[in-house]
């Protein structure tokens, strides 16, 4: 899995950015347990987000080996129109200088 990671939630289609699984315990373990988000590292590959109940934290674990580049750009894509009305496109696979980029503005 490679940082950073990029996590949708499904309700607002926002988006998160997160540079290591410790950034992800402000979300509620019952948002997580009702699979109300969606998340890629930062190759395109999906991880699946879950609550460890042993451990009291949100976790995250590969959910594929093959990457969802395509999905990841348009949903980045979406969120740019949505929250920042730019009808911009997303280069090649560098998603962490697009997510970045968006943020600053």
């Amino acid at each position: 899995m490679q940082y950073p990671i990029f996590v949708l939630a499904k309700d607002d289609r926002s988006i998160r950015m997160h540079s290591s699984e410790n950034d992800l315990n402000w979300y509620e373990q019952i948002d997580i347990e009702d699979m109300l988000y969606q998340g890629w590292d930062s190759a395109g590959i999906p991880i699946d987000i879950y609550y460890d109940v042993k451990s009291k934290r949100v976790c995250i674990k590969s959910g594929s080996n093959t990457p969802q580049l395509d999905q990841l750009k348009r949903v980045l894509e979406q969120y740019a129109k949505e929250y920042f009305k730019l009808d911009s496109k997303v280069g090649n696979t560098d998603f962490v200088s697009y997510y970045s980029m968006l943020n600053k503005k």
